[in-house]
């Protein structure tokens, strides 16, 4: 599997609302949400601060946003995706 790009992630993300979480000045993990379907697009928290709380302030941060429940789909091989994700 190819390895995205900043490129890709601009593409993929145009016109949706866009959070980046820090820690100590490093990136820790960002979402993308799209909102005239209330839907999350991209999530991702990078493997050091994973089980750290970071996706889940992203979600409620993003949670203000939204004017309906979310929705987001996630990969059923992403092992780290499906344990984060409630049931």
């Amino acid at each position: 599997m190819a390895q995205p790009e900043l490129a890709d992630f601009e593409r993929d993300s145009n016109h949706e609302l866009v959070l980046v979480a820090e820690i100590d000045g490093e990136i820790a993990g960002f979402i993308s949400f799209y909102r005239l379907e209330n839907f999350i697009h991209l999530l991702f928290v990078s493997p050091k601060h994973q089980r750290c709380g970071v996706g889940h302030a992203l979600i409620e941060a993003m949670r203000q946003q939204a004017t309906a429940p979310m929705t987001l789909k996630c990969v059923t091989t992403n092992e780290n995706a499906l344990i984060f994700l409630p049931a």
